[in-house]
């Protein structure tokens, strides 16, 4: 187990007419710190006395801190000549998305906003683009655009154009 570090491992799968990318969140000792800080102000908080319910909700957000550490995600996106299939799978929910590359614009790394994640995404219109792979940094993203390259060269996307990064 290490301390600190990438926080998620990429496995590229070339199978003769796939490439499957599968992405798998690393337990991090260092992100256990978080939730020992909150316990140990809890414990100060208690013992000078601080006003009632501040060291219960300080053991709470330990808690929640805690269970999202326990709490691994696996995604695994398979890239065809005719789509993407991202699956989602957490320990409580399992999501899929298939994309038609005909539907496909772009795939893009973004920031993430109010109530979306950072990650790859396949940009359809505009206004609309499902993310494929959440919580990817910007440079894990292009390592999957860049082995989707090599996979398929020449892949045309909705408007005509070949995917590049």
């Amino acid at each position: 187990m290490q301390w600190w570090g990438p926080a998620n491992s990429l496995e590229f799968i070339d199978k003769p007419d796939a490439l499957t990318i599968r992405v798998t969140s690393i337990r991090r000792t260092g992100d256990l710190l978080w939730p020992a800080g909150c316990l140990v102000a809890a414990l100060a908080t208690y013992y000078y006395g601080a006003p009632a319910g501040w060291p219960v909700s300080l053991v709470a957000m330990a808690a929640l801190l805690c269970a999202g550490w326990f709490n691994t995600s696996v995604v695994e996106l398979q890239v065809t000549r005719q789509y993407l299939l991202a699956r989602s799978i957490r320990n409580w929910i399992n999501k899929e998305v298939k994309i038609q590359w005909s539907e496909v614009r772009a795939l893009e790394y973004r920031i993430g906003g109010e109530y979306q994640s950072r990650g790859l995404y396949a940009r359809k219109s505009f206004w609309s683009a499902p993310c494929l792979m959440p919580q990817l940094k910007k440079e894990e993203a292009h390592q999957v655009i860049e082995a989707i390259i090599r996979k398929f060269p020449g892949l045309v996307l909705a408007d005509g154009a070949s995917l590049s990064r």
